[in-house]
């Protein structure tokens, strides 16, 4: 991921950590809500409260140098369904340029701007969905910490949630793969087109300076003797070299989109066996408040279902 990238990531990132916090904190206006580091602690707070204490006012700058620094290496930026996001969303984005530039004329102005809604409205959802992920990802390893039963009410209830939330970030994930598998059909047939049309025409007319390939040949060939016949043979022969050149970039991106559609399945096998596991988890939620939850588990010919259901939640936890 270039730095350009990265840096766009960020800031989606920091604004839907603001919109948690605005969330928490109703009135509150996006434009006062600033990163600080307090004791050492990550936080988002108030300007206002900044103004207010002292202490903190005296150490603004250095407080927020440190904050930006910390927020860099926040382990959510290294996410791998939220980076997938961002390389699908850059990649598809790149083609779209292409298929709307005079070179295809394949989109128009309405076009170009639908898609890129699009990807840009997948990615801001993606980074909420993706901070909501770690803050109940923190919240499971603190209640783990603090020993809290598996079979609590309250801990199903943040497993629920979080599982809820890798559904909803794969479900993204899988749309904007989707629609990069289409765009890619769509350039790679376009690309063999312009490729077909344009070098037909270059083959008829050579309009490559026929005195300055001459004088490239006999420079290779170290012959004084070439001839304008001899260099039209090798201008078609730089034609052809480099038609096959970029014919095989179409055939190593047709490659690369074999490879996405096969990750598309993956995910959406993924999405099915995750929602398997939240209906189970919310029937196993809803016989625990009608007082049945005992008897559901002694009905497991296989031992203790609510152990099972863990385990699989841990390994999608750390997956």
């Amino acid at each position: 991921m270039n730095s350009q990238v990265y840096d766009s990531a960020k800031e989606k990132i920091r604004k839907a950590l603001v919109y948690e916090y605005l969330k928490k904190n109703p009135g509150v206006r996006e434009k006062d809500v600033v990163l600080a580091c307090r004791k050492g602690e990550l936080i988002f707070t108030e300007i206002s409260t900044i103004l207010a204490d002292v202490e903190l006012r005296d150490q603004s700058n250095q407080i927020f140098k440190q904050a930006n620094s910390m927020f860099s290496e926040l382990a959510i930026h290294h996410d791998q369904r939220w980076r997938d996001c961002l390389e699908s969303s850059q990649h598809s984005i790149q083609m779209v340029v292409c298929l709307h530039s005079s070179m295809f004329s394949y989109f128009d102005d309405d076009d170009k701007k639908e898609q890129e809604k699009f990807f840009n409205r997948k990615e801001g959802l993606c980074a909420q969905i993706t901070v909501q992920i770690h803050q109940l990802s923190q919240d499971i390893k603190r209640m783990n910490i603090q020993k809290v039963s598996q079979d609590s009410v309250a801990k199903r209830e943040i497993l629920l949630q979080y599982l809820k939330r890798v559904v909803d970030q794969l479900e993204i994930l899988h749309e904007m793969l989707s629609r990069e598998v289409e765009l890619g059909d769509i350039f790679s047939t376009q690309t063999e087109k312009y490729l077909d049309i344009q070098f037909k025409n270059i083959k008829k007319t050579y309009t490559f300076n026929i005195n300055q390939i001459t004088d490239i040949y006999k420079a290779l060939k170290n012959d004084k003797r070439a001839t304008i016949d001899a260099s039209l043979q090798f201008n078609e022969s730089i034609l052809n070299s480099t038609k096959n050149t970029l014919l095989s970039a179409v055939d190593s991106m047709k490659k690369d989109l074999t490879i996405r559609r096969s990750q598309i399945q993956e995910i959406w096998m993924a999405i099915s066996s995750l929602s398997d596991t939240v209906k189970q988890i919310e029937s196993i939620q809803e016989l625990d408040k009608e007082g049945k939850l005992d008897a559901s588990i002694s009905l497991s010919p296989n031992g203790n279902r609510m152990v099972r259901f863990m385990d699989r939640v841990k390994q999608i936890i750390k997956s």
